[in-house]
């Protein structure tokens, strides 16, 4: 169910009104209406490519994982219309079905995030990914979460036996190295199971106190920071090393759910710019000794503990503490049995340090290590004091991602996205020494690699902008491959490429990567609308991409409608240098809103284009991009469409705005020229808001103050609400709304060229 208002100055028919009085006047139309006046189009792109029931190709395999030996991958696949999953493990030889388990043996375990019904965590999952089984450190068991309980499911016997049953919504379960120990995070704690004993009773060796997490996450850690887990088992099993969050002093955000006769109320922890921050501390837990020991790291007050973990061999811990302002990272070796600290690493950044993971300790001492000292991110290896041994990839390029370190072979197997043209994810492998290196894969478009232990094999995931992605399994070292996965496309649907471009920036010196799709019809007369896509926040995989894209139906069916779609990166996008991202430091929106105007530029300079018929949207930092495109620069854009959008810096997390903003403390001029709610009186394009109510990332708090203005300064714009929905706007009805709204919105504002429902053209205005 969505709500959709409209403010002072248009509507259907009846101005300032809810939809529902619109859908009383308007009712017969709606079938002509419903997503596109061309019928063509709607044959040839069905709502239910849009709506994801079922998506686009089917369901595709997911949730990867090697066997503990490298010998079998694990993955599961879509079983029951109901959100049920088929557990498979296959040969990483041959691909010959090995062990195969259905909702008849597992029951309601494995069930996909779809069937969640709680919004909030079903968001959660999604963001995230829940990992729904995990293989046990031998390889014979696997891990399953089944409703309110952990299960064993034997690979040999194929019996399920129950671990524990817990009350509440787990994460982060797994079992120590040895398989002693049981451990998973519940209402904001570890807790441990000894598998040894004859009952198994979960116990706190730490119960969380109120204002406390326990190995539980802070929201803008996950989030913002990418830190995925809050207790790492040292190798040999006996010790837990953890972070513990004291929130006390953060703000709690309300969000309500209105959607129940007697609403209920969720207090979320989100600390905002320039307020507290949650205060992290390193501690480990002793097993055999019942004991916690806690290492005050210099730094951490008023800073963030970035990462963590143990050593290979389980000797020492590691810690990267980062300050707050995150110009500014250590690297901590620490003595687990005396505290004892050495620095291994400092770096400073003036910008901002971005964390990432890649940090691999070799069994031989030193390690490897990546850094943005050269204005590009590179991997680099050190010495066991942290002494800079050799630069592994130097180049006008970034690592996107290191992808795992083959001890046995000496040698680094990475992602690595070139500085221009459309991204292109290539794998690549280099020796420790930074010589030997290789392109072990050459086929381009690459957007992941999972190796399996020892690196013997690869699974590789290969799309084109037109080809949905190939799961295929490799051999390393030799020759010899077989599909694991090929995603269909039916037939009747015909996708088209769009044309890449280099056109230049607002910086005549540098050229940005950019694409268009063109109407099939299309000719140099056309005088043609066009529709742009953006998202504009930096650090952000380039949406140009050789790679598949999901959106591409949905740029297919504008184009088929009579739109061309087009859209640009800016220079802020990870494709660029980490100096020429820099450029944004201290206000936000300002050289987005220049590269979209310089795009906007070279699209009024081409034949068939309509220069007073550009509109463009985003979601997230896209619609906040929209709309501080349409509140900064209110002549260039005749309309648009902002999802979930920032409207206010000081409403977002304090960890992503204070990176790159610092505080409205420190820099209000900042603040106040990024913000789109005090330039709201500006506002001259039309506009649609889409939010719902229950997001946690962007609150819906967001969307209230900018309307706010909007009122106040008598503008017109458009609501679509989605009662209790999150960030990603998920599920059937849901996207089905939202997408048959986007296009009736387009349709009104933009006035493409096909025939309307009364039959007639409709003329450019």
């Amino acid at each position: 169910m969505a709500i959709q208002l409209t403010g002072p100055g248009y509507g259907c028919r009846h101005p300032g009104r809810i939809l529902a009085a619109c859908l009383l006047a308007c009712g017969p139309l709606l079938p002509a209406l419903a997503f596109g006046a061309n019928p063509s189009c709607r044959n040839q792109f069905p709502m239910r490519l849009f709506t994801g029931r079922p998506p686009l190709g089917g369901y595709p395999p997911h949730s990867f994982s090697w066997a503990p030996d490298g010998k079998a991958i694990a993955y599961l696949i879509h079983a029951h219309r109901r959100g049920y999953e088929r557990l498979r493990v296959v040969a990483a030889s041959t691909g010959h079905l090995i062990f195969q388990a259905g909702p008849a043996l597992l029951g309601r375990a494995l069930r996909s995030d779809a069937s969640i019904r709680n919004e909030r965590l079903k968001e959660w999952s999604t963001r995230y990914g829940r990992v729904n089984y995990r293989w046990s450190p031998h390889g014979h068991h696997l891990l399953l979460i089944n409703g309110q309980a952990i299960l064993e499911l034997s690979l040999r016997t194929r019996r399920l036996r129950t671990l524990v049953r817990t009350d509440g919504w787990v994460t982060q379960y797994g079992l120590s190295p040895h398989a002693h120990w049981l451990s998973y995070v519940e209402d904001h704690e570890i807790r441990l199971v000894n598998l040894a004993a004859k009952k198994h009773h979960p116990f706190d060796f730490l119960p969380a106190r109120r204002g406390f997490r326990v190995g539980a996450l802070d929201w803008t850690y996950r989030e913002e920071l990418g830190l995925r887990a809050g207790y790492a088992w040292a190798p040999q099993g006996r010790k837990l090393a953890f972070i513990r969050f004291d929130e006390k002093g953060v703000m709690r955000f309300p969000l309500v759910n209105y959607l129940k006769q007697h609403p209920t109320l969720y207090w979320q922890r989100y600390p905002e710019p320039g307020a507290h921050d949650p205060r992290a501390r390193l501690g480990v837990y002793d097993t055999r000794t019942n004991r916690v020991r806690w290492f005050p790291l210099p730094g951490l007050k008023g800073g963030y503990l970035a990462r963590f973990g143990w050593y290979a061999g389980g000797h020492a811990l590691y810690a990267e503490v980062l300050n707050r302002p995150q110009t500014r990272l250590t690297l901590f070796r620490i003595n687990p049995a005396n505290g004892q600290l050495r620095v291994l690493l400092r770096l400073h950044d003036p910008d901002w340090i971005n964390v990432h993971n890649d940090l691999v300790f070799l069994p031989h001492g030193g390690f490897i290590f990546g850094t943005d000292q050269d204005g590009w991110h590179h991997l680099y290896r050190f010495s066991p004091k942290g002494r800079e041994i050799a630069s592994l990839t130097p180049g006008p390029y970034n690592v996107s991602r290191l992808l795992t370190v083959s001890r046995r072979e000496h040698t680094v197997y990475y992602l690595a996205s070139p500085g221009t043209g459309p991204r292109t994810e290539r794998i690549e492998s280099v020796s420790f020494d930074g010589r030997n290196h290789r392109f072990p894969f050459p086929e381009p478009g690459s957007e992941s690699a999972r190796f399996s232990p020892k690196t013997r094999y690869v699974l590789l995931t290969d799309s084109t902008r037109t080809m949905p992605p190939v799961y295929t399994v490799r051999r390393v070292a030799a020759r010899g491959q077989w599909t694991l996965f090929r995603t269909p496309v039916p037939r009747t649907l015909h996708l088209r490429a769009p044309r890449f471009l280099r056109i230049a920036s607002a910086d005549p010196t540098v050229d940005l990567n950019a694409e268009i799709l063109y109407p099939p019809d299309f000719h140099s007369t056309s005088h043609d609308p066009v529709i742009m896509y953006q998202y504009g926040g930096p650090d952000v995989p380039a949406l140009i991409s050789r790679g598949w894209n999901p959106w591409i139906v949905y740029e297919d069916r504008l184009a088929c409608e009579g739109f061309v779609f087009f859209e640009a990166d800016n220079r802020a996008a990870s494709t660029f240098s980490h100096t020429a991202q820099g450029a944004i430091k201290d206000h936000l929106g300002r050289l987005e809103l220049a590269d979209q105007e310089a795009a906007v530029r070279w699209l009024r300079h081409q034949a068939g284009i309509d220069p007073k018929r550009i509109g463009t949207w985003g979601w997230s930092y896209g619609g906040y991009m929209t709309l501080y495109e349409l509140t900064h620069a209110p002549a260039v854009w005749r309309a648009g469409i902002a999802v979930a959008p920032v409207t206010r810096w000081q409403d977002y997390d304090s960890i992503y705005t204070e990176r790159y903003m610092g505080t409205p403390q420190n820099n209000p001029t900042g603040y106040r020229q990024s913000s789109t709610v005090a330039q709201a009186s500006r506002l001259r394009a039309r506009l649609l808001i889409v939010a719902g109510t229950g997001d946690d990332n962007v609150h819906w708090q967001n969307t209230l103050q900018f309307i706010e203005a909007l009122i106040k300064s008598d503008r017109p714009y458009h609501l679509l609400v989605f009662p209790n929905n999150t960030h990603v706007l998920a599920g059937t009805h849901t996207r089905l709304e939202l997408f048959r709204s986007m296009n009736r919105f387009w349709e009104r504002n933009l006035a493409p060229r096909f025939p309307n429902r009364h039959g007639r053209s409709t003329p450019p205005r």
